[in-house]
Parts: C-alpha cells; structure tokens; sequence
C-alpha cells in the first residue's frame, strides 16, 4: 500500500473537534480510505489520573505527553503499513508540537533537546495540519512553518466548505493537485520582517535532475536551528494554476546520490523561506541570494477561484502565476546561481 498519510487537528474545542472528524472521516472513506483514529495523549492521560495538577513542573507534563504521543502514533503508523488497504489516513486528535504550544520557546527546544528530537522533524513529518481555532496563537505559532498548513476557524467557527475543499485537493487522489498564485514583490523591509509574527523561516537548497518534458524532477533540502530533511519532488503541469505533484522524504544519503543525475543546465537554487499567516491565508515569503530589490510571495490555494489578501507591509510588483521567467527551474537557468 501507498505511505499512509498523516494529517493533524491542532486546537479548537472538542465539540469543533469531533465535527471536523466527522467530516473527514466521511470524506476520507467515499476516496477508498481506511481512516485510523490516532488519539490525544492527553485525553488518555487524564482518563487516567494524570492530570497536569499532578505534576511538579509543567515541563515534566509536556514531556510525559510527548513521549506518549510519538508512541502512538508509531504503533497506528505500523498498524496501517501492516493493512492490506490499498489507502489508509492516520487522523490525529492533535500532533507532536501542540505539547510545547504553551512553554516558552526556549524551554520548549531544551526540552527536545533533552528528548533527542528536533522540532524541524517532528513538524513535519505530518503531511496536513488544520488548525481549528484562529485565535489560538500558541497553537498557530507552533505550528507555523509547516510546508501544508491550513486554518479552518474563523470568527463564525469551523469553515466548513472550506474543510471541504481541503479535502478534494489532498484526498482527491489519485495523485494530488495543487493550485498556487504567485506574485513579484519588493524586497521586504528588514524590520517588517523581523517583526512578522508568528512566522518561521527555512533555508532551502533546490537541485534539478534530468527530467522529462512538462515533468519537473528535483531534489531539496530544508534546513532549521541545525537540523535537516530531504525531499525528492516530481511535479507535471497539466493547465494554468494546476500541477500534480508527488513528494517523499529521502535520507541524507539518497540526497547526496541523486546529486549525480543532477540536470548540468541549472544551478542549484537556494533561498530563505518566511511563512505566516495573513488574514487566515499562509504565505511562503522566498527571499533569493541574488536579488536585493525584489522576492516572491506564494500561496497555496484549496479553489481556482479562492480570493487572494495580499499581505500589508508587502509591495506588490506583479503577479507572475504562471509566468515560466519565475519558475525556479527557470531560475536556475538564468546565471543568478554559483554552480560551482
């Protein structure tokens, strides 16, 4: 069976909670999936007596619900591989990075550190996180940075149609589509940046591999706070705004072995990605090495014809969806990068 996808329900009331499950559950079931139901360490826990009033420290109760998390969603993880389904959807109650929403940062990463984890790698190896309450900013800050990021509550509770839509482009199947606008923007101001909250930033390096025509292959690592991933990518365009795309992380070591089919034509691109939000929408903020006056802005978008509120602080240029000049494969090609 195909990788068992894994999407997490961050914040919102329990109520809001049970609702949005129904909904995925029903929609995950009519596109072939079998739907496994991960549990929130927490609710368990307190089933049983261990309340966080219990504790000495606070610290030592996000710590015990961590470790209880992870070997939960291990053991679900292992218990689809092992199905004979052909789909299955992991859906969590709430996922690791909820348990430091309410430490301070610094506490939160000495935590994992005493743990052995890094919060690069615990963020994302989900595949989907809807957030489930726009007022929660703990939980929105904890979990900004994530490449497929969603916030479904709003000032009249759970969007619902937009739940919906959600689920069409990453259940849809069989290989998901994704729709993006793009915009040319002015470099952004230094102190505008540094005092966008909440936001987290990514340093990426892109490496195009030979590839068929209207078929991108490519490679990237994302680094943070001395961690990093590695992905391998293959899109194919299919009509404006809409391409497939299939993505899956790889080890240190298939990264580096695949640098040998790299595609002699293109430079290696790298650049810092800034996400956040921005009236409920979440932007990707790429600032490249070899612009000083200009940086892209991007989105992903759940409908082709989902509104778009650019971002205050941010002057636009132009919009460049589908403009190939702005393609990063177009890019590479272009002499901005050292392929040295």
């Amino acid at each position: 069976m195909a990788e068992p996808f894994k999407l997490v329900l961050s914040g919102g009331s329990s109520n809001q909670k049970a609702e949005v499950m129904r909904k995925i559950r029903a929609a995950a079931a009519d596109k072939g999936y079998t739907v496994l139901l991960v549990p929130s360490a927490e609710m368990l826990l307190e089933q049983g007596g261990l309340t966080p009033k219990v504790y000495a420290q606070k610290r030592d109760n996000q710590s015990n619900l961590l470790h209880l998390q992870l070997e939960l969603e291990r053991s679900f993880l292992r218990a689809a591989q092992d199905m004979t389904a052909d789909k299955a959807l992991l859906l969590c109650e709430c996922g690791a990075l909820d348990f430091g929403a309410d430490l301070p940062e610094q506490e939160y990463l000495q935590l994992l550190q005493t743990m052995g984890l890094h919060r690069l790698e615990l963020r994302d190896q989900y595949d989907a996180v809807f957030l489930l309450d726009s007022s929660d900013t703990p939980h929105i800050a904890a979990w900004t940075g994530h490449p497929h990021l969603r916030m479904l509550g709003g000032n009249f509770g759970i969007d619902m149609q937009l739940l919906s839509a959600e689920l069409a482009v990453l259940l849809g199947g069989p290989k998901p589509v994704e729709i993006e606008r793009k915009f040319l923007v002015e470099y952004p101001d230094p102190v505008w940046l540094e005092h966008l909250s909440p936001s987290r930033s990514v340093s990426i390096t892109q490496v195009y591999l030979n590839a068929q025509p209207k078929e991108e292959r490519r490679i990237r690592q994302r680094s943070a706070d001395g961690a990093s991933l590695y992905y391998k990518t293959i899109k194919q365009t299919l009509d404006g705004m809409k391409r497939t795309e299939i993505e899956h992380r790889i080890s240190e070591k298939e990264y580096h072995a695949l640098l040998n089919e790299a595609d002699s034509s293109r430079c290696p691109i790298q650049k810092n990605r800034t996400y956040f939000f921005f009236q409920r929408q979440y932007f990707e903020l790429d600032i490249y090495p070899f612009w000083t006056d200009r940086a892209i802005l991007e989105l992903e978008l759940s409908s082709e014809h989902e509104s778009v509120h650019l971002p205050e602080g941010l002057r636009l240029i132009r919009e460049v969806t589908g403009d190939p000049h702005y393609k990063n494969a177009a890019l590479a090609k272009g002499g901005f990068s050292d392929c040295r």
